[in-house]
């Protein structure tokens, strides 16, 4: 998987509530990308690794958990959380 695959959502990731497949019956089971579950993007990006991908990245295009996943991202190299570096960096 690369950047320019969670960008274009060729990743191989998907959403729990697109009801299409077992890959997505997972993520509902395990409440990948939903707002009530709490935690952190960090804690996100765990369970998520643990799933198996939907399709190998580059193969197919889907809508998904990419751009949580490029959130996440952000803050391993920026070193700060997503909010307060959209609001250093970008927003203010």
């Amino acid at each position: 998987m690369q950047v320019v695959d969670l960008f274009r959502h060729t990743a191989g990731l998907t959403y729990g509530f697109q009801l299409r497949t077992n890959v997505d019956e997972a993520y509902r089971r395990e409440k990948i990308g939903e707002i009530e579950k709490a935690g952190t993007l960090e804690s996100m990006i765990q369970a998520l690794g643990k799933l198996p991908l939907e399709f190998s990245p580059g193969d197919a295009w889907n809508y998904s958990v990419a751009t949580d996943v490029v959130g996440r991202l952000i803050e391993v190299v920026s070193g700060q959380p997503l909010d307060r570096f959209l609001e250093e960096r970008i927003l203010g």
